[in-house]
């Protein structure tokens, strides 16, 4: 049984950031087609949230977290939910860099019901992140 219209099929990375995993992966949709983008699942919840990315989505989604990481502080970056994940979003803004750590909140959810958090993460894995999708392959 699906929850979403598109699921995790095949796992390019795996980027951990304390309470919100980030797979970049490939998604298929119901007709079994695959779609490249993300899924991201935190620890308060046990679905993955999908999010299929066009390559422009892709694209800015990648520099916006790169810029983060290479200091610009505080960054907000959002994942818009659409049809495709039943309208969950997911926001990080990124505010601070303590100790080589960069600090960020984040929201998961649906409206303004959902899951907020703190999480701290590697300024050199959200490059790797990065990098990764920005190597996703469309067709």
């Amino acid at each position: 049984m699906r929850l979403y219209r598109f699921k995790r099929e095949k796992t390019i990375s795996f980027h951990n950031f304390g309470d919100m995993q980030v797979y970049v992966c490939l998604l298929s949709d119901i007709k079994g087609e695959l779609h490249p983008g993300l899924s991201i699942v935190t620890s308060a919840s046990i679905f993955e949230v999908p999010y299929p990315l066009s390559k422009p989505e892709a694209i800015s989604f990648a520099a916006s977290i790169r810029a983060a990481a290479n200091g610009t502080v505080p960054f907000k970056v959002t994942l818009k939910g659409s049809y495709a994940n039943m309208f969950t979003s997911t926001s990080i803004s990124f505010t601070r860099i303590e100790d080589n750590q960069l600090k960020a909140r984040f929201f998961h959810g649906i409206f303004i019901f959902g899951q907020y958090g703190w999480t701290t993460m590697q300024p050199g894995s959200v490059l790797i992140c990065a990098n990764s999708i920005e190597n996703l392959v469309w067709d």
